[in-house]
């Protein structure tokens, strides 16, 4: 499992609660592993496993390693000097647009960002479709499209949100006030 995973980061408890097993299994999962084990001991208190060298601890609320986990997952993609974000931003700017021409400005932002960004940064995937004039041709989608929800922070973010709907049909949408809302939904997604 921890072959699968981005980090391996074993988290160590008590130790009348630890399987002795588990450290020959941890000795050689971090001799073999083509990347870096490391422990967090919760709580912080408790003994580590194996020697601090072979299993180097991991302080989960440290600055670091929050930095460590988000920042190379997250790359700007700044869309400002596009003509087509240019000729949306300028609804959204205008003092003459208010109510649902507003609301459809932000929209259509949503559906630019989902088809011209968001697939170039996600990616997309060939799938069969039944073509008009019969037979099967080949359709695309957001790569795990099935598996993506698109939140809507309530209440300023849900035009946006719902032009990334409209454009990913067969992603679920959930209406959020706080990331307490999104925690439940999250496990069987691949992509928010």
């Amino acid at each position: 499992m921890m072959q699968e995973a981005d980090q391996a980061i074993v988290v160590v408890g008590d130790e009348e609660s630890r399987s002795r097993s588990m450290d020959g299994a941890l000795e050689q999962a971090s001799a073999t592993a083509h990347m870096r084990v490391r422990q967090a001991l919760l709580p912080g208190t408790v003994q580590p496993r194996l020697d601090l060298a072979q299993l180097p601890p991991c302080f989960l609320e440290s600055e670091q390693f929050i930095r460590e986990l988000v920042l190379p997952r997250f790359e700007l993609h700044d869309e400002t000097d596009s003509g087509a974000a240019k000729l949306l931003a300028t609804t959204t700017r205008d003092a003459d647009k208010s109510g649902p021409l507003l609301r459809g400005a932000h929209v259509q932002i949503g559906r630019f960002l989902a088809a011209s960004v968001l697939t170039r940064v996600i990616g997309l995937e060939a799938y069969d479709i039944q073509h008009v004039q019969g037979g099967l041709t080949t359709g695309y989608q957001l790569q795990g499209e099935a598996r993506t929800l698109v939140v809507a922070i309530m209440r300023g973010g849900e035009p946006l949100a719902l032009g990334v709907s409209e454009t990913f049909t067969r992603s679920a949408f959930l209406y959020a006030r706080t990331s307490d809302d999104i925690s439940i939904r999250i496990c069987n997604t691949a992509t928010m």
